[in-house]
């Protein structure tokens, strides 16, 4: 039906025609120019292959517009999934993403511009078809061809730029996944025995806390019996001193009772006797410790070990 120069030039001129449609509406979505284009020159190749095949696949139905209609809708739907199911696979993102659309399939097409896509081939087919097949009919083989070697010239150098471009990119995103997996990797294996470890220390500290309440309270009961010791031994001391003291006025008074008070405090001829014997001895000195001072002794070193004991 159409010979193979013909479909260079269909190509070509629909790759052009579905940028500059795609520039247009996006500044009218977005109010500012973007290059939609997979290339980096001014041409679409999704739209100039699309074209194509809906050009050599439904001519034949030119003529009823339902089926024409029906066959683009399907026929841009698969190539839109196709597209975009095989970059994905490539560099691992979706070039588009129709997720957030009603009826879509994997996010890759979706009711409402398969819709718009059929309106859109049937507008080519039947409007603008007809006049590029009068055009490329009249352009003069030897300008046809100049058109084709500086267009597709262009065209593979943009092809080859564009996917070493992309081929840098893609081992950047795989470094980049493999250091991100390295980092998830390491956080992993740090959170893990940080959690270990804050799961065993508070394990050991609940043991630790267990044996502390334990022993707390042993130390509570060992005071307990130690206060109640205290107070024991505390009443018996007060009881010998109270002997002591009353032993020391019985004796006392026994002395005056004799009349020797005034030699309480002289040594006796054996005494002497052993001063000159045992020459260490002080028996003069420990004689003028009078019993009443002895006894205030005993009496202050009690008060003072109570008193320690209290503290």
């Amino acid at each position: 039906m159409y010979d193979f120069t013909q479909i260079l030039a269909f190509f070509m001129f629909y790759a052009v025609v579905g940028w500059a449609v795609e520039v247009v509406y996006h500044a009218v979505t977005t109010g500012r120019f973007i290059n939609r284009g997979f290339l980096n020159g001014p041409v679409c190749p999704i739209y100039g292959v699309g074209a194509v095949i809906v050009i050599l696949l439904l001519t034949p139905l030119s003529d009823n517009l339902l089926l024409l209609y029906a066959g683009s809708v399907l026929l841009t739907s698969v190539l839109e999934f196709i597209t975009g199911f095989i970059l994905e696979k490539i560099f691992h993102q979706r070039w588009w993403d129709y997720t957030d659309e009603h009826f879509n399939i994997m996010g890759y097409v979706c009711l409402r511009f398969s819709l718009m896509w059929g309106f859109g081939c049937v507008f080519v087919m039947k409007i603008i078809q007809p006049a590029v097949i009068l055009t490329v009919e009249k352009v003069p083989d030897t300008l046809r061809n100049i058109c084709f070697i500086v267009y597709y010239g262009l065209f593979a150098v943009d092809i080859v730029i564009t996917v070493a471009a992309l081929a840098k990119i893609q081992a950047r995103l795989r470094l980049a996944n493999d250091a991100d997996r390295l980092l998830n990797r390491i956080a992993e294996i740090i959170g893990s025995r940080l959690t270990t470890g804050t799961l065993k220390s508070m394990q050991e500290l609940q043991e630790h806390k267990e044996q502390f309440e334990e022993l707390k309270t042993r130390a509570g009961k060992a005071t307990a019996r130690i206060s109640e010791g205290y107070e024991d031994f505390r009443k018996k001391a007060e009881v010998r001193t109270a002997e002591l003291e009353k032993r020391y006025e019985e004796l006392r008074s026994r002395a005056l009772s004799c009349h020797r008070l005034e030699n309480w405090d002289r040594l006796s001829f054996v005494q002497k006797r052993l001063e000159k014997a045992y020459p260490n001895l002080d028996l003069k000195r420990l004689m003028h410790i009078s019993m009443s001072e002895k006894l205030k002794k005993i009496r202050t070193r009690l008060e003072d070990y109570l008193s320690r004991k209290e503290n």
